[in-house]
């Protein structure tokens, strides 16, 4: 599922044993500041991986559902959740994919648990991998924010080792930027989250109109 994946590249692999120079935030401090994250945002999100073109997708993490577009633009999924009237544990999941080279469209529904409908900041301090360990490599700019800059130490990463950076803004403790960079130094993965207020122009951007035109198929055409 797209919204599994954009999670996962949320969920960067950050080791919870890990630790920062004393000049700056502790791994514990961190920790404790992503916990106290608020809902209020559209988490804009931009994902590659393998040498393969960025997809984007934009998050609606109060409500759940989003749409996310894939790297040559060709395929929109556009996903709403609402609650279920009988059952606040249930949410209803309706999810439109639009494609634009066979200018068509299918709709699928679903029922699934509330807590996994909704899309939710994953602690980028939590990770399987035992005895990962990070340092503080500095303080620096990306995109326009102050960010801590940590690297961790290598760590088998699907058929390679690789290192993770991580990226995370000075004053809320958002996670800004991930990479995961082989010894070669090679960017296998890049992820990169824009925290966007939940303002009417930045709602908009969780959906999209179906064009004039194209036809609805079924899901398994």
């Amino acid at each position: 599922m797209l919204r599994s994946l954009i999670l996962a590249a949320v969920a960067f692999a950050f080791g919870a044993s890990g630790s920062a120079a004393t000049s700056g935030p502790t791994i514990a401090q961190i920790k404790v500041a992503i916990a106290k994250h608020s809902d209020n945002f559209v988490l804009a999100n931009a994902y590659a991986s393998n040498g393969r073109a960025v997809a984007h997708g934009w998050l609606n993490l109060k409500d759940g559902g989003g749409r996310w577009v894939s790297p040559n633009g060709k395929v929109v999924t556009i996903e709403s959740v609402t609650p279920d009237p009988n059952d606040p544990a249930l949410s209803d999941v309706a999810t439109t994919t639009i494609n634009y080279t066979a200018k068509t469209w299918t709709l699928t529904k679903r029922q699934e648990p509330t807590n996994f409908a909704h899309s939710r900041v994953i602690d980028p301090l939590v990770t399987g991998q035992p005895g990962v360990q990070f340092r503080l490599v500095g303080v620096e700019n990306v995109d326009g924010r102050q960010t801590y800059h940590f690297r961790s130490t290598y760590f088998p990463w699907i058929a390679e080792s690789a290192r993770a950076d991580v990226w995370l803004s000075t004053d809320q403790d958002y996670f800004i930027r991930g990479t995961h960079t082989t010894r070669a130094g090679k960017v296998i993965q890049r992820v990169d989250n824009h925290w966007l207020p939940r303002t009417p122009a930045n709602l908009a951007l969780l959906t999209t109109a179906i064009p004039s035109g194209f036809k609805q198929v079924s899901a398994s055409s």
